[in-house]
């Protein structure tokens, strides 16, 4: 009964529980999360063993810091920077540079434009060589992730007018180099 009960409560009213001891409550916690934060941390690590082993590790990590989550936050927000930090150690670790994963792009790269996507495989390959590491960060969080501006913001540590300005001056340059990057329209 006790788990019907936790189906009906929010993420965030979960970890409150777990915080508190329930360890059913981070077990639904668990349950929710863990397809997308392996998603989000195979799309990292483009290593299927690797991104099992930091879903492990996020998720050991999240629940021994519960006492420093903060309910006015996200509890998915706080859990994916959690991911994403680890992975940032991950290549650290193995003196091995952070390389955003080359994955599908959201077809509205142009805010909104009705742009097609000729060659979405690549496309990533190809912003890299158009965008600064901060730009292609949150343009990824943005279109890749679909993120909110106050989740990047959160995740990155930048402010939302940073993180909107970023995002402001990466499209602008996708836009004037769209021939390059095989993107048809506006």
């Amino acid at each position: 009964m006790e788990l019907a009960k936790n189906n009906c409560l929010s993420s965030e009213e979960l970890a409150a529980r777990a915080r508190a001891g329930s360890a059913e409550c981070f077990a639904e916690l668990v349950r929710r999360h863990s397809g997308a934060l392996f998603g989000f941390l195979y799309r990292k690590v483009s290593n299927r063993q690797d991104a099992e082993d930091l879903s492990q590790e996020t998720f050991a990590r999240a629940y021994s810091r519960l006492d420093q989550y903060q309910s006015r936050h996200k509890f998915a927000t706080w859990l994916f920077t959690i991911g994403w930090r680890l992975t940032c150690s991950f290549y650290r670790d193995r003196e091995a540079a952070v390389s955003l994963p080359i994955e599908s792009i959201s077809n509205e790269i142009a805010d909104g434009s009705s742009a097609v996507v000729q060659d979405s495989g690549n496309i990533w390959k190809k912003i890299e060589t158009v965008l600064p590491e901060d730009q292609r960060r949150v343009l990824w969080h943005r279109y890749g992730e679909g993120m909110s501006i106050e989740e990047i913001a959160m995740a990155t540590g930048k402010s939302e007018v940073n993180i909107k300005v970023l995002l402001h001056r990466a499209r602008l340059k996708l836009i004037r180099r769209k021939e390059m990057l095989g993107i048809k329209g506006r």
